[in-house]
């Protein structure tokens, strides 16, 4: 009885180590991976909106012409009425002094006899030397005048019409100019003559100054 459960249990062992020793089999192929499908076509992609035109841009407004320095803006202009006849002198004149009243423009009309057309400066204060007072006349129709000359006590100087002997003929237009020490001052006068035998002037000053009628 021992020694049949002594082979029992040498067969039991030899059965297991069987198992544990017996070579295993190859291992069975592999599958193989399936080929990946076609990618599906993409939807096109949309057009992009064509920008808007940019608006034409405003252009820049030319600047405003801008007044020159130097002299003033000009006074209204004044009419004056110089009578021709009738004073001691037969006539009159016009005197236009600046705002230093140092010296005067006088403008004749029939002063000492009918056709008397002059236009000169008159210096009428001793401080008033040669080189102290520039002054310049330009007549239309005739070569600017300039001179640096204006002396106290020496009567009418610096004068229009100088190549008519100083006599204009009505009617006529120019610009005096007088430079006092830095100081400008410019008159812009129209004479001409009326029926009745007296003179009419239109004068534009500029740099002040006043003007009155002299009919002794």
């Amino acid at each position: 009885m021992k020694l049949s459960l002594t082979i029992l249990a040498m067969l039991s062992l030899s059965a297991c180590d069987g198992q544990m020793n017996s070579p295993q089999g190859e291992p069975g192929p592999q599958e193989q991976q399936g080929s990946a499908g076609d990618t599906g076509p993409h939807n096109p992609a949309e057009p992009r909106g064509v920008a808007a035109a940019t608006g034409p841009q405003k252009t820049q407004g030319v600047p405003g012409a801008q007044i020159a320095q130097g002299l003033a803006v000009g006074t209204d202009g004044t009419a004056y009425t110089i009578p021709g006849s009738g004073g001691m002198f037969g006539g009159g004149y016009l005197r236009l002094l600046p705002s230093s009243q140092r010296f005067e423009l006088d403008v004749t009309c029939g002063y000492g006899f009918p056709t008397d057309n002059e236009a000169f400066f008159f210096a009428n204060s001793p401080s008033v030397t040669t080189g102290t007072v520039q002054t310049t006349v330009a007549i239309d129709g005739r070569a600017l005048l300039t001179f640096n000359d204006l002396n106290y006590n020496s009567g009418g100087q610096d004068r229009a019409f100088a190549d008519t002997w100083y006599q204009g003929q009505w009617p006529w237009h120019g610009v005096f100019t007088a430079n006092d020490g830095g100081t400008l001052t410019r008159w812009d006068i129209t004479v001409t003559r009326t029926a009745s035998g007296n003179c009419l002037a239109f004068v534009y000053t500029t740099g002040g100054g006043t003007g009155s009628i002299v009919h002794p």
